[in-house]
């Protein structure tokens, strides 16, 4: 029996080192697959804008705030991104004619209000003044997505829309 243990020993190596083969083979042709892939495309940031450039349709219904813009609704627009120091990009277009939606949404540069630099806070009262006919601003109009929403600090800065 000792030529049989041999034997098996001597398959278990042939076999483990027929694996080991076969898995470095994988591993190279996955590598030279990767390398002849073309890269991906860069996904292209919408331009900033000043606020005041910016023409945007009245909005009848709910402002929702978000601080992501993956968090804004497929739906909703026009959705309007707030970058730090004031500038905005235009993330989804209102629709055609002027006509306004039930919902618009605002992205807002970081912490709400409170943490908005001057340029942001003034961006947001333009942009607010824009898509809301009514004055005063009503704050019951807005509706926070992803933080919570410190209303006292928006009806301040709601005072402040021309």
């Amino acid at each position: 029996m000792p030529g049989c243990r041999a034997s098996l020993t001597a398959q278990l190596l042939l076999a483990g080192g027929c694996a080991a083969a076969a898995v470095a083979a994988l591993h190279f042709a996955v590598v030279a697959h990767d390398a002849a892939a073309p890269a991906p495309a860069p996904v292209a940031e919408p331009a900033a804008t000043p606020a005041e450039q910016l023409r945007l349709p009245r909005v009848g219904g709910t402002i929702h705030l978000a601080r992501n813009p993956s968090s804004v609704a497929s739906g909703w627009a026009p959705v309007v991104q707030i970058l730090p120091g004031g500038d905005v990009t235009l993330r989804r277009a209102g629709p055609p004619g002027g006509v306004g939606r039930p919902h618009a949404a605002i992205v807002l540069p970081g912490a709400p209000f409170a943490g908005l630099d001057p340029g942001a806070r003034a961006a947001f009262a333009e942009i607010v003044g824009r898509l809301v006919g009514e004055r005063p601003v009503p704050a019951g109009r807005f509706r926070a997505v992803d933080f919570d929403l410190p209303a006292a600090e928006l009806e301040r800065l709601l005072a402040w829309v021309p």
